[in-house]
């Protein structure tokens, strides 16, 4: 498998603005989205944030004019997962062909979802617009359990998230890559500082045992997500979806992980910021796993596994 991250930022996207001191040169501004290209060629895409305008371009230089197919995977529908669908070019060609999965919600579908983004006033071109004059899209709902065999083999779970949030695994071969993101541990730290896990940190553990890559959401530093744990002022970001770096290394540690990929960086986060989040990750990983590979995801990266 080779896999792309054309995404990687959390919430909005965050361009550099150096006449705020911002820069995120180094690890991108684009909101989630990643491809992966199986051994025979298939495309299969990890939601749609505004990366995947750039996956579009790239795709259009590779032939997606008119004969392109690929399945697109989501994880969940919040915004910053679905707003750079409107821009994916390859979309609005006819003849291009899209599988897109994702999960049926109690009150409404991924397809209404779409569509809702779509509606006037806030976009000009209507989902069903492009289903007439564009590509074919084609919607399937997953349900409980269900796994698909399509040159790779791919499987989900559900995680911790405000309104839920699928975890996808992709075997190929003996290779497993497993994207989590969106997702918040829910385990308790002792007197002692030991962490245990929580339901679903434990879930994650045997959907990631023994993955070639786990990618989680290393969204906060734990100063950012307890603040009162460390006597600083600040909102708490506990049960707002997403976890920290020593989450994401305890659990890879425990499911016996290869590399841990980090991802979906908060948006005030800049290059300086996040360089040292790395270098705390790997501190910490030295400490309690130090086999485990950690990487600080970046629009652009590309892992073969």
């Amino acid at each position: 498998m080779e896999i792309t991250f054309y995404g990687t930022r959390g919430s909005i996207p965050t361009p550099s603005e150096r006449a705020f001191g911002f820069s995120s040169d180094k690890y991108g501004g684009e909101t989630t989205c990643v491809s992966i290209r199986s051994k025979e060629g298939d495309l299969y895409i990890i939601d749609a944030g505004s990366g995947i305008r750039r996956l579009g371009q790239q795709l259009l230089e590779q032939g997606f004019t008119g004969n392109g197919d690929a399945n697109l995977y989501f994880s969940h529908v919040h915004w910053d997962h679905i707003q750079g669908f409107p821009f994916f070019t390859p979309a609005f060609i006819k003849g291009n062909h899209f599988k897109l999965v994702g999960e049926k919600k109690a009150m409404t579908t991924l397809e209404r979802t779409l569509e809702g983004q779509q509606q006037y006033p806030n976009f000009p071109i209507t989902l069903e617009q492009m289903r007439n004059m564009g590509a074919d899209l084609e919607f399937f709902e997953v349900t409980e359990g269900q796994e698909f065999k399509n040159g790779l083999q791919i499987g989900y779970v559900r995680l911790n998230h405000p309104d839920g949030v699928l975890c996808y695994k992709f075997d190929e071969g003996d290779r497993t890559f497993v994207f989590g993101t969106d997702t918040e541990h829910d385990g308790i730290i002792h007197p002692n500082g030991k962490y245990e896990f929580g339901v679903y940190d434990q879930r994650l553990i045997r959907w990631a045992e023994q993955a070639d890559a786990l990618v989680y959401d290393g969204q906060y530093t734990p100063e950012e997500y307890d603040p009162e744990a460390f006597n600083l002022p600040g909102m708490s970001k506990k049960t707002w979806g997403h976890s920290t770096y020593e989450r994401g290394v305890d659990i890879a540690q425990a499911a016996g992980v290869k590399a841990l990929v980090l991802t979906h960086h908060d948006p005030n986060h800049d290059d300086t910021k996040l360089d040292e989040i790395k270098a705390r990750a790997e501190d910490y990983a030295k400490k309690r796993a130090p086999n485990l590979e950690v990487i600080m995801a970046r629009d652009g990266l590309k892992l073969n596994i």
